[in-house]
């Protein structure tokens, strides 16, 4: 047995008192790094160790290899739990699969509890060159970090054994006669991680020995550039936010395109809290940067959206269609939430004066009107279209403005006119108020 723990490093993540859950497949990988654990609860033995075995539901042997985790767990007095992968995107499925399984691992986290994985320096390089086969910039070279984030209240995730060699975990695990699985799917080399591991890094380490420390050596230097880049970009981003899902244009074109590209780029993770390819950055800045003044831009993702209006970009979380929604509700109502976060209707003494309905009228809410319409603040009746441009309600958000019928009879767009009709011409009123989100 070697003198120190391969995981040594994890000693700068833990305490003696740490909770750690350690994603246990039974491969050998995971085998080795529970082990390791072990090994180090022998010399802290207040730390509490469980396993987390993740079935994805796709091999006909799964159930056997539940079976051999959980008896490996409780020979060990080990704490198991175990939990299926029930969706399964088949465009993708190897991203699918980890984005579940990390799904998995994040909901079972304990308060102060860090996550483990098995992840080593071999995995390092596959990922290293699928970025590179990818065309990434430095962010998808620093593949794979020994520490991130990870969970609701600050956990952390770590690889312990990022990095060390394959053949050196293996190793350990032929001196201590320890057990594993083997999941023939690993030899399947139409996934691309595969296809690396079997077919190009062996030709390349016959080559090269030191290629895999190399290559790590590499990812490092990726990972301190990305904090440089960071450290530089984050106060310029203060400058030109108008808040956190508003950026100005005219702040952006001050600099040159590179720096603007990153502006952008560090100005979208901080939203959704993932980096886009820089691909895609490059495509937002041509289309909302570069591109004239008056052509207003879309760019929709899987959950959000970025749009142009004049000299803003603007981030929205997509949320359903409101065009043909209805809300229905009966005077006198205290409260209504109204879909999509924008807010609650109240009656109050603040609001808008609105001419009262009638006790057969049945109020309802709307979010979309087109035609003509005389309004309080006009003489003549006109498009709505045309009004909206008048009170400079930019195409963004007009259809997220509650528009108050009686039964079918457009009443008021709340909180900015009243439309002139024969329910409108009343003395009594009644006051509404809009507390909105937009």
């Amino acid at each position: 047995m070697q003198k120190k723990l391969l995981i040594h490093n994890i000693l700068k993540y833990i305490h003696k008192k740490q909770k750690i859950l350690v994603a246990y497949s039974g491969g050998l990988d995971s085998t080795v790094l529970l082990y390791q654990l072990i090994e180090l609860k022998k010399k802290i033995k207040l730390i509490k160790i469980r396993a987390i075995h993740i079935n994805h539901n796709m091999n006909k042997n799964a159930n056997n290899w539940k079976n051999h985790c959980y008896k490996e767990c409780k020979k060990n007095k080990i704490g198991f739990i175990t939990q299926k992968i029930k969706t399964i995107y088949k465009k993708n499925i190897e991203h699918s699969l980890r984005e579940e399984r990390y799904k998995i691992i994040k909901n079972n986290l304990l308060d102060n509890e860090i996550a483990v994985t098995g992840h080593h320096l071999n995995d390092q390089c596959e990922t290293l060159l699928l970025a590179l086969k990818r065309g990434s910039g430095p962010n998808g070279l620093s593949s794979i970090k020994e520490a991130i984030k990870f969970g609701h209240n600050k956990q952390l995730l770590i690889r312990p054994l990022i990095s060390i060699q394959k053949k050196k975990i293996k190793k350990w695990a032929v001196e201590k006669k320890l057990k594993w699985i083997s999941d023939t799917s690993n030899s399947n080399i139409k996934f691309e991680r595969n296809f690396i591991r079997l077919k190009i890094i062996p030709i390349i380490e016959k080559k090269w020995p030191n290629f895999s420390k190399n290559f790590y050596r590499t990812s490092l230097i990726c990972q301190k550039n990305e904090k440089v880049i960071h450290f530089f970009i984050k106060p310029i981003l203060k400058m030109c936010k108008i808040d956190n899902t508003k950026i100005q244009i005219d702040k952006i074109k001050m600099y040159p395109i590179e720096v603007g590209i990153l502006i952008i780029r560090k100005w979208i993770y901080t939203l959704i809290k993932k980096f886009i390819s820089y691909k895609k950055v490059y495509q937002i800045y041509k289309d909302f940067i570069l591109c004239k003044e008056h052509k207003s831009s879309k760019i929709n993702f899987k959950k959000h959206k970025i749009q142009k209006y004049k000299n803003i970009i603007i981030y929205t979380k997509i949320a359903p269609e409101l065009k043909n929604t209805i809300i229905f509700c009966h005077y006198p109502f205290k409260k209504i939430t109204l879909p999509n976060n924008l807010g609650k209707l109240e009656i109050n003494k603040h609001g808008m004066k609105i001419p009262h309905p009638k006790k057969t009228d049945l109020i309802n809410i709307r979010f979309q009107f087109q035609g003509i319409i005389k309004i309080d603040q006009r003489n003549k009746s006109c498009k709505i279209k045309k009004i909206w441009k008048e009170l400079k309600i930019s195409s963004l958000y007009k259809n997220k403005i509650p528009l108050l019928f009686y039964n079918t009879t457009f009443i008021s767009a709340i909180g900015l006119f009243i439309v002139v009709n024969k329910k409108t011409i009343k003395k009594k009123c009644w006051k509404l108020s809009w507390k909105n989100n937009i």
